[in-house]
């Protein structure tokens, strides 16, 4: 497992999250294949040290220039650390990948040797797994973490084979729409036309983008005449008590195109959640 989450907000862009309780152990000395400018979101008391350096507080709101293939760390801080990463990706063959992967096993420890100590090793954790192979845990979190950014980059150069970039404005589009689950759905989607699925397409993913939109857009409108609904409903009561009809008409006066099905139903959830009171014996609310 990665000490980090990350999400893409496009093909460049990522936004990573660090947990307060990631172990140090975790945060290991590496070095990126691309330069990355890194703004940080949020955080407090996390550190960035580069090779042969002191460490440097990092900032909310500042951003840090870390050039490619130039060792450094992070520094375990007292909350959650947010940033933005931008990178400028570097093309990478597939024979490079596994030259750079051999090179940086200085114990001949291969991608291979790491997966049957996962599988085999009796101990799962990363010092069981490091005294199977014979390497110190430090050497394991080194490897582990390469391996990990050498995958994502193959990765990354097999999605621009197929030549389908998300445009920025769509992502715009998308991170605007208020609900989140309609999010998740929107991004399932982003992340399979990237993937090159074959059955999704930007046509897909823009009718999928305008339907959520509506409906976010809607439930938009129902929050704002509940609201509404209550005011009126509340400014008619302090007046005294009133029959369903009388509500209704009160209602009705703000809301003229408004059928008067739905305005019974807003009635009925203000009387559901206790908010008004319906006295069966005058016929009122109160």
């Amino acid at each position: 497992m990665k000490p980090y989450r990350d999400t893409f907000l496009n093909r460049n862009t990522r936004i990573r999250r660090f947990k307060q309780s990631v172990s140090s152990e975790e945060l290991v000395w590496h070095r990126d294949r691309s330069d990355r400018v890194v703004k940080i979101v949020e955080g407090s008391g996390w550190q960035l040290q580069m090779d042969n350096g002191l460490p440097k507080k990092l900032v909310a709101g500042k951003e840090y220039h870390i050039p490619a293939n130039n060792y450094h760390r992070l520094i375990k801080g007292k909350t959650d650390l947010v940033a933005e990463i931008k990178e400028d990706k570097m093309k990478i063959t597939r024979r490079q990948i596994r030259q750079i992967i051999k090179e940086i096993n200085a114990n001949d420890v291969d991608s291979q040797d790491m997966a049957d100590a996962k599988r085999y090793a009796k101990d799962k954790t990363p010092e069981g797994m490091a005294d199977y192979l014979g390497i110190d845990v430090a050497d394991w979190h080194r490897i582990r973490s390469e391996l990990d950014d050498h995958y994502e980059d193959r990765f990354l150069e097999d999605q621009e084979q197929f030549d389908v970039a998300v445009p920025d404005e769509m992502f715009a589009r998308i991170n605007n729409i208020k609900r989140g689950d309609y999010q998740d759905h929107l991004y399932d989607i982003v992340d399979a036309i990237e993937s090159g699925a074959p059955d999704y397409t930007l046509d897909m993913l823009l009718k999928n983008i305008e339907d959520a939109e509506r409906m976010d857009e809607s439930k938009i409108n129902e929050r704002r005449m509940a609201t509404d609904v209550f005011k009126i409903v509340t400014r008619a009561l302090n007046q005294g008590p009133k029959t369903h009809q009388q509500l209704l008409a009160n209602v009705l006066d703000a809301f003229p195109n408004t059928s008067d099905e739905d305005i019974d139903l807003e009635i009925d959830k203000l009387e559901d959640a206790g908010q008004i009171i319906f006295d069966p014996r005058t016929q009122k609310y109160r």
